[in-house]
């Protein structure tokens, strides 16, 4: 009996930590080519049928260039460290996804309780990034109260952390009946459970909830006394907002390109990402919300991004309204 169970535990062992890992890297290897392959003209299975999407608004998802495959993962890095299956449309569908509806259609952004101004960019600005880039009403709420949360100090950084699924749980009681979902903004560092170091943000796919924190996003956050440039500390913002609320539309981690909703295991990681969906996540996207006018969201986008000084973001969203009227 021992001896099966050594054997046991040393198959186990031998899967997790050799064949697993291995497995996953040759299925990343094939995602990257069916990426490649879009860009040149092919279709990609992930994106499943467009009979359902309006004949005008197909060209959003159709075969083209402007998408990347996911970068080559390295050791460290979220993808190579976490086998997750890629979520197809198909699998989305699957999973019956949180949709937008008439009765619950708005997005609503609030700051926690610990929320200190002069650490975070304007509340009103990110309201209007959110509004933009998920084409739904978005209204600010007060600062949360009456809540507790745990906090320990980070054995790293010696700076404090709160437990954000306790924040999630006290969020849960406050939500509004025309709520998609609530999203709350923190200026102190999240961690989800003893065992990790830290979390950007967490949402909750069935609460209609999720929490972001920008603590890690200043420099001086590492280093006392470095200097953040505003639109560095903006674009990390929108990143991991919009990713969090990709999650409240039930899109799990994305492996089918570089995408808004790639996974991310550090800020090196994350600034390198990109702040746009992939075409496998716009339609699972375009499903949820009920059907938007893709033309009209890109072109709003690159209003927004040129309007708060991101010119990398509003060439990239540029090419693609370019691309439809090609």
């Amino acid at each position: 009996m021992r001896r099966a169970a050594i054997f046991i535990v040393a198959g186990v062992f031998f899967h997790m930590t050799l064949i697993k890992p291995s497995c996953n890297l040759r299925e990343i290897e094939g995602l990257r080519a069916s990426a490649s392959a879009f860009s040149k003209g092919q279709p990609h299975d992930a994106i499943g049928p467009l009979d359902k999407v309006d004949e005008n608004h197909r060209w959003a998802f159709q075969p083209g260039k402007g998408f990347r495959p996911l970068r080559e993962p390295e050791p460290g890095d979220w993808a190579y460290e976490f086998q997750e299956d890629p979520q197809t449309f198909r699998a989305y569908l699957d999973k019956g996804p949180n949709l937008v509806t008439p009765e619950r259609d708005v997005l609503y952004l609030q700051p926690t309780g610990d929320f200190d101004p002069a650490r975070a960019p304007d509340m009103e600005v990110l309201r209007e990034f959110l509004e933009v880039y998920f084409q739904m009403e978005t209204r600010l709420r007060p600062k949360m109260r009456g809540y507790s949360v745990t906090q320990r100090s980070d054995e790293k950084t010696g700076r404090t952390q709160l437990l954000v699924t306790e924040m999630l749980e006290a969020m849960k009681e406050d939500v509004p009946e025309d709520a998609y979902a609530v999203l709350a903004l923190s200026t102190t560092d999240l961690y989800p459970d003893p065992s990790w170091g830290f979390v950007f943000g967490m949402a909750s796919f069935s609460d209609r909830v999720g929490v972001y924190s920008v603590a890690r996003f200043h420099e001086d956050f590492r280093k006392e006394g470095a200097k953040t440039p505003p639109e560095v500390l903006l674009r990390r913002t929108f990143s991991t907002m919009a990713h969090e609320t990709g999650h409240m539309f039930s899109i799990s981690h994305c492996k089918h390109f570089t995408c808004l909703v790639n996974g991310s295991n550090s800020l090196k990681e994350s600034d390198r990402g990109t702040l746009h969906l992939c075409p496998v996540c716009l339609r699972k996207f375009y499903h949820a919300s009920g059907g938007f006018d893709p033309a009209k969201r890109y072109e709003a986008l690159h209003r927004f991004y040129k309007k708060h000084g991101l010119e990398d973001e509003a060439m990239w969203v540029k090419a693609r309204i370019d691309a439809r009227e090609r």
